[in-house]
């Protein structure tokens, strides 16, 4: 009697990360394609973006919340500030969103990273997944960080074609995540 039901959940534990891979393949594609055409992100796939953050963080906590974390903690603190403090440096919702590129941000925490509100987002949801202690949680951010390695050279092909020089010198400069200049 109980099988029938347990089926169902585990297909329905399934089914929401494949249909997030599949939207994060999307994404990707989708992205690039903008890009190129549009110089900028469609209204729909930042839209999808947003989405995918949510619920990749929504499943992360949940995967956390069996082990009953207790609490934040400093990492998932740290990279929450680090994550807002980047995005307020765009200066406005369309731009952190993908949707416009006036402007080539570097001041803030961009002086030391060029993806500190991907690195944010992830410190964040490292700390929650190391607080409660869940190898679901932790495989579900190197998820992310796998999409970010993946995303980030489509950015950055659409930021050097849309700010050429002054982008290739601020790639120069800054890491793209942690670690040596120009490396990666």
């Amino acid at each position: 009697m109980t099988a029938k039901g347990d089926s169902k959940v585990r297909w329905g534990g399934a089914c929401l990360p494949a249909v997030m891979l599949l939207s994060v393949a999307w994404l990707l594609r989708r992205a690039d394609r903008d890009y190129e055409r549009l110089g900028r992100l469609s209204t729909r796939a930042s839209l999808v973006a947003w989405v995918l953050y949510t619920l990749h963080a929504g499943l992360t906590l949940a995967a956390s919340g069996n082990q009953r974390p207790r609490g934040p903690g400093v990492t998932s603190l740290l990279g929450v500030a680090l994550f807002v403090a980047a995005a307020r440096e765009h200066r406005s919702l369309r731009q952190v969103s993908g949707l416009t590129a006036e402007r080539l941000v570097r001041s803030g925490p961009y002086r030391f990273t060029r993806n500190p509100q991907i690195f944010g987002w992830g410190l964040a949801l490292s700390g929650v997944a190391f607080r409660g202690h869940s190898p679901k949680a932790l495989a579900l951010v190197a998820a992310f960080v796998v999409a970010h390695r993946v995303y980030a050279p489509v950015e950055e092909r659409h930021l050097e074609r849309t700010f050429g020089a002054e982008y290739r010198r601020y790639r120069a400069e800054v890491p793209r995540f942690l670690g040596l200049p120009g490396a990666g």
